[in-house]
C-alpha cells in the first residue's frame, strides 16, 4: 500500500540545508537511466523463491502501520533500543515506499544495476536466520532475485551508539557463507567502525549511513515516509556532514574569543541581584570556564540537579538537539531548567508557564516537553544574543542589558510560586 503523506513538521529544517551527494553528476545520471529502464521492464506478478532459509516469502505479508511496526520491535543482548528504532524505522521506510526504492537500496548494497533485479525486493527486520551453530537474530534481511536466475540473501547488521562486535560479524559472515548466495553489509554511524567491520562484511560492504542518506535520497518525496526517515537521519547527525570550509575555518580562529568573553560575562552576572528566584536556587556558580555540551554560564543548583537552572549562552546545540534561533547572528542567549531524563515535573505549571512565556517574549524560541528531543532539558528559552546586545557595545551595558533579560524571564517563570510549588511536588529521583 502507498505511504500516507505526513505533515509538515520541525523536521523540515533537516531538509531545508542543502547538502551533496557523494556521488558524481555522471554517475547519477547513469544510474537514473538506469532506473528509468528499470521502471519500464515488465516486472513478474510475484517474487520467485529466496535463497535457502527464505523460501516462502510473500508481498504485502509485512504489517505496514508504522506504530505497530515500531512497538513490535523486541530488545536484544548487546542491542540498544535506539538501533532497534532506527532499524525498524528503516525497515518501513523501505517496505511502505515504491517498489523501486527498496530496489534501489539493494542494488547498491549487491554491487549490480536496478536493472539486474527481477521482482520485488523483501525486507524483513529482526529476522531469525539458521546458520552452521544454530539460529541468530539480524537486524535486517533482504531477499531478491538476479534477472540471470540467483536468489540472493543480504544480511544487514545495523550500529548507532553501541561498538562494533566482532564476534557477532564474524558469526553473521559464517552464516552468509553457508547461504547459496548470501551477502554480509554492515552500517554504521562512525568511520572507526566501519574500519573495524570491513573485513568480515561481503566485498567489503561497510558503510557509513550517510550512504543509505545519499542513496536514497533521490527517491524522497516531500512529506513522504521515506523523506521523513531520511531527515531523521539528518537530525541525529547520522546523514551526510558539512564539509569544511574557508569561512569555517576562518571563523574558528576567533572563537575561542567568544568564548572568553562568554566566560567574563558570566563572572559579571554571578554579582547581580538573584533574590527573586526561589529558595532552592542557591549562590549561583560559573557553570563552567570553556564550553560545556555546548554550553556557557551561571548554574544554580548544579550539584543536585533538582532542578538545574542555568543561564548563559548556547555555542554549540549539537548536544541539546537543538537548531541555533538565527545561525546568520550567531550564538544565543539561553535560560534553561535541566533534570534527570526520567524526572517530569508535576502537574502542569511548567507547560502553562511555556505558553505564557510565548505570548509575553514574542522575540524568544520557548520550548518545552515533547518540543525537546534530549530529554534532560525541561524548558528552553532562547534568543539570538546578537539581538539583546545590539546597540550596546560596551561591556558594562552588555551586562546590564543581559541581567535584565535573565530578570524578566525569571519573573515570568517564578513571581507567582505556582512553577515552585510544582518542583516542591516533583519527585527528583
Amino acid at each position: 500500500m502507498r505511504a500516507p503523506r505526513a505533515q509538515s513538521s520541525s523536521l523540515d529544517l533537516a531538509r531545508a540545508c542543502p547538502l551533496p551527494l557523494p556521488r558524481p553528476r555522471k554517475a547519477r545520471r547513469r544510474e537514473g537511466a538506469e532506473l528509468g529502464e528499470y521502471l519500464r521492464k515488465p516486472k513478474p506478478a510475484k517474487p520467485t523463491e529466496f535463497a535457502r532459509g527464505f523460501e516462502g516469502w510473500e508481498v504485502g505479508m509485512m504489517d505496514e502501520n508504522v506504530f505497530r511496526s515500531l512497538f513490535s520491535y523486541r530488545p536484544r543482548k548487546g542491542i540498544t533500543p535506539k538501533e532497534n528504532y532506527l532499524t525498524e524505522a528503516f525497515g518501513y521506510a523501505l517496505r511502505s515506499s515504491p517498489e523501486p526504492v527498496a530496489v534501489a537500496w539493494a542494488a547498491h548494497l549487491a554491487g549490480v544495476k536496478c536493472t539486474h533485479i527481477s521482482g520485488a525486493v523483501e525486507v524483513r527486520t529482526q529476522e531469525p536466520v539458521a546458520g552452521p551453530d544454530g539460529r541468530a537474530v539480524v537486524d535486517m534481511v533482504l531477499g531478491f532475485s538476479l534477472t540471470d536466475g540467483r536468489h540472493l540473501t543480504v544480511l544487514s547488521e545495523h550500529k548507532w551508539d553501541s561498538a562494533t562486535n566482532v564476534r557477532q560479524l564474524r558469526r553473521y559472515r559464517e552464516i552468509a557463507s553457508s547461504l547459496s548466495e548470501g551477502i554480509l553489509v554492515f552500517l554504521a554511524p562512525t568511520a572507526v567502525q566501519i574500519a573495524e567491520a570491513r573485513p568480515f562484511c561481503s566485498k567489503e560492504r561497510a558503510l557509513l549511513w550517510e550512504e543509505a542518506y545519499s542513496t536514497l535520497l533521490p527517491f524522497a518525496e516531500t512529506g513522504s515516509i521515506l523523506d521523513q526517515f531520511l531527515r531523521f537521519l539528518m537530525q541525529e547527525g547520522l546523514g551526510p556532514h558539512e564539509p569544511l570550509s574557508l569561512s569555517m575555518l576562518s571563523a574558528y580562529t576567533h572563537s575561542f574569543g567568544v568564548e572568553d568573553g562568554c566566560h567574563r560575562l558570566s563572572q559579571r552576572l554571578i554579582e547581580q541581584d538573584w533574590s527573586l528566584l526561589p529558595k532552592r536556587f542557591k549562590e549561583p556558580e560559573v557553570y563552567c570556564s570553556r564550553p560545556k555540551y555546548g554550553r556557557m554560564g551561571i548554574g544554580f543548583n548544579d550539584d543536585k540537579w533538582n532542578p538545574l537552572l542555568l543561564l548563559g549562552f548556547l555555542l554549540d546545540p549539537t548536544d541539546h538537539k537543538l537548531e541555533l534561533c538565527t545561525p546568520k547572528k550567531g550564538i544565543d542567549l539561553m535560560l534553561i531548567i535541566d533534570a534527570e531524563q526520567k524526572v517530569r515535573v508535576k502537574g502542569t505549571a511548567l507547560a502553562k508557564k511555556a505558553d505564557g512565556m510565548r505570548q509575553r517574549f514574542t522575540e524568544a524560541k520557548v520550548e518545552e516537553g515533547d518540543e525537546l528531543r534530549n530529554k534532560w532539558r525541561k524548558l528552553v528559552v532562547r534568543q539570538p544574543l546578537a539581538d539583546v546586545i545590539q546597540g550596546h557595545p560596551t561591556e558594562d551595558d552588555q551586562v546590564d542589558v543581559i541581567y535584565e533579560r535573565f530578570k524578566a524571564w525569571c519573573e515570568c517563570l517564578f513571581n507567582d510560586g505556582k512553577l515552585e510549588r510544582a518542583f516542591a511536588g516533583t519527585n527528583w529521583g
